[in-house]
């Protein structure tokens, strides 16, 4: 069968960005997924075409991904798919958005874009992280300087809660409080009635370890964490767009900060 306009572009942009550094790295190549492992590893990276892709306008998303068999995580089923830490590029930046590289197959322009956007976000973000992954306590310590929030949490309890260190348990819920707290609004565009993120369960999480690790947060981390919840209680948690979760978290939030408990919409 022969190959879509738009997956050939695909394929141009990855042979000259993406794959060259695999390659060099020795990861092996099915399809569009790069694996390799070692003695505790299995890493692998996994591009996704959009299934919407269609008339000549396409796009995709790149993640990257790792298990570890000696912290007793299942190995990857293919490429990222299935790891227990993975992560689009996107989500790898400050923010953590879910970003796709765009194009149109009839125009260069777009197209040449699309190639810069993924060669910067692989360089400055995939590639880094695939290295630093070889070995769990290196991925550690490279998202303690380079991890969002969500990222820190993520290897915090998949990752250092396993290898048992307290030290580096501390250090990233450290970097993840430091984010949160910096990010004081959680929805992109005001009066989303369903926001994609919603900020409680983050804080939910960094309250729940700062318990744990028997650790005490300041005044300006409590004021942020309010701030959500106030957002929260403002928006989604005013309407029938929020889940048991939300509520949960919400619940435990405003006992933690010895607030008034929310009062919840919806239908």
């Amino acid at each position: 069968m022969a190959k879509s306009e738009i997956a050939s572009v695909i394929d141009r942009i990855l042979v000259e960005t993406v794959a060259p550094s695999l390659k060099v790295a020795k990861m092996r190549k099915q399809g569009r997924h790069w694996s390799d492992s070692n003695v505790s590893a299995v890493r692998g990276v996994t591009v996704q075409a959009n299934r919407f892709n269609f008339d000549g306008v396409g796009s995709f998303t790149i993640d990257v991904g790792v298990s570890y068999s000696t912290l007793g995580h299942r190995a990857p089923v293919q490429g990222a798919h299935g790891a227990a830490i993975s992560h689009r590029l996107s989500g790898l930046a400050d923010e953590g958005r879910d970003v796709w590289f765009e194009f149109d197959v009839r125009d260069p322009a777009s197209i040449e874009l699309a190639q810069s956007a993924v060669d910067t976000s692989w360089r400055t973000l995939g590639l880094p992280f695939v290295h630093a992954a070889a070995f769990p306590d290196e991925l550690c310590q490279h998202v303690m300087r380079t991890g969002n929030v969500f990222v820190a949490l993520d290897v915090l309890e998949n990752v250092a809660v396993l290898l048992k260190s307290e030290r580096l348990e501390a250090e990233l819920l450290g970097r993840a409080t430091r984010y949160a707290t910096a990010r004081t609004r959680w929805r992109y565009v005001d009066n989303d009635p369903h926001p994609l993120e919603l900020g409680l369960d983050v804080w939910a999480t960094i309250f729940r370890h700062h318990e744990r690790l028997r650790r005490q947060l300041q005044a300006d981390e409590r004021q942020a964490a309010l701030a959500v919840l106030r957002d929260a209680e403002a928006g989604c948690l005013a309407t029938r767009y929020h889940s048991e979760q939300d509520e949960e978290d919400a619940m435990f939030l405003a006992k933690e900060l010895g607030v008034q408990a929310p009062v919840f919409g919806g239908s």
